[in-house]
């Protein structure tokens, strides 16, 4: 797997100037990403990263910084990027050594995903960089196997969940769990919204996923007929809520596709009379039944990810850890329904709150 580290330690055996500081090298390689994408720093200025986190960067002790993983989202954003990887090119490859690095990268790439349209050296960065800033770069990206039988296996992963889904550049497509509410809502609550019932807040990993859904496919008009349409007569209440939305049992999974993932919406929690979600370690192993059992039906071998669950606005009342314990235990209960390759994730930002062996 390419890592952002692991590429910019490449890229400076090429450079016309090997010698240079890593702080340079790595800011001149995400020049052309960071004007691509106008990005700017939280004081209004050209994105740019310090010596010092460049350093943790290297090091695999620090991320990709989600700034640059947003920004891949951004319309006609590779081509733009490629545009300018021509001038990076001429400023800072050693032409003697370009074709090599060339050849190096397109392997890289093919190895990556697949990609049959990288031909030039700028297509090569363009595509690694973009390959690279999507992966993990922290060193417990590396999954390790908790159960494996054959050509199935378990494995726990930390990583950022999005990567296998929005991310995703492979085939065939991944299938990605995301926990969401009985109502399956898709309106998602930013500061102090004043409304009723049955709302999303942006940093639940519902809100987070619906908002990229908004930013990569546009209509969710469309995502609730698509969510209802899935979910066919399962309605337990004949009242709509918020966005015209209907209520379904705990454990009810909506099945949405889009051109990179498939996405298994897992309702794990209700809310009550105040709008406060609530769920319980109970529900969230009968989400994760649900999900095996579906999986084991229409899963067609396609790589499934679980993220914990429970932990968070669900009030289910887990910890981190006793949520991945829960996950995997609830999986290697259900042994005759592990057929595929199937991922736990966890967050790279809880890491430290997750004791996996890993």
């Amino acid at each position: 797997m390419i890592t952002l580290s692991k590429l910019v330690k490449i890229l400076k055996l090429y450079l016309k100037n090997p010698e240079q500081s890593n702080e340079k090298t790595m800011n001149d390689f995400l020049e052309p990403l960071v004007l691509a994408g106008k990005i700017k720093d939280r004081e209004g200025k050209t994105f740019y990263l310090e010596k010092g986190r460049v350093s943790r960067i290297l090091n695999q002790k620090e991320d990709v910084p989600s700034t640059l993983r947003n920004t891949l989202e951004i319309y006609d954003i590779e081509n733009k990027m490629k545009e300018n990887f021509s001038d990076y090119i001429d400023d800072h490859i050693n032409k003697n050594l370009a074709d090599k690095l060339k050849i190096y990268l397109i392997e890289i790439c093919r190895e990556e995903s697949e990609s049959s349209n990288v031909i030039s050296l700028a297509d090569a960065l363009t595509t690694s960089l973009v390959l690279a800033i999507q992966n993990s770069n922290l060193n417990k990206s590396e999954e390790k196997i908790l159960y494996k039988r054959g050509t199935s296996k378990v494995a726990v992963i930390h990583a950022d969940i999005f990567n296998y889904g929005f991310g995703n550049r492979r085939k065939p497509k991944n299938i990605v769990v995301i926990p969401v509410n009985t109502w399956f809502s898709t309106h998602v609550t930013r500061k102090m919204e004043n409304m009723d019932l049955q709302l999303v807040s942006e940093n639940t990993l519902h809100g987070q996923w619906l908002i990229r859904w908004e930013q990569s496919n546009g209509d969710i008009e469309n995502l609730n007929h698509r969510i209802n349409k899935s979910l066919k007569n399962e309605k337990i209440s004949a009242n709509d809520g918020v966005s015209g939305q209907s209520e379904y049992p705990i454990g009810s999974i909506a099945i949405v596709e889009d051109d990179k993932a498939v996405y298994y919406l897992t309702a794990i929690s209700s809310f009550d009379e105040y709008n406060r979600a609530h769920s319980t370690e109970n529900v969230v192993r009968t989400a994760v039944y649900n999900i095996l059992n579906l999986y084991d039906k229409n899963g067609q071998g396609n790589k499934l990810f679980i993220p914990l669950m429970g932990s968070g606005r669900s009030r289910a009342g887990l910890t981190m850890q006793e949520s991945y314990e829960c996950i995997l235990e609830e999986l290697l209960k259900n042994e005759e329904l592990l057929q595929g390759e199937i991922f736990i994730v966890v967050n790279p930002e809880y890491s430290d709150d997750v004791q996996t062996g890993a």
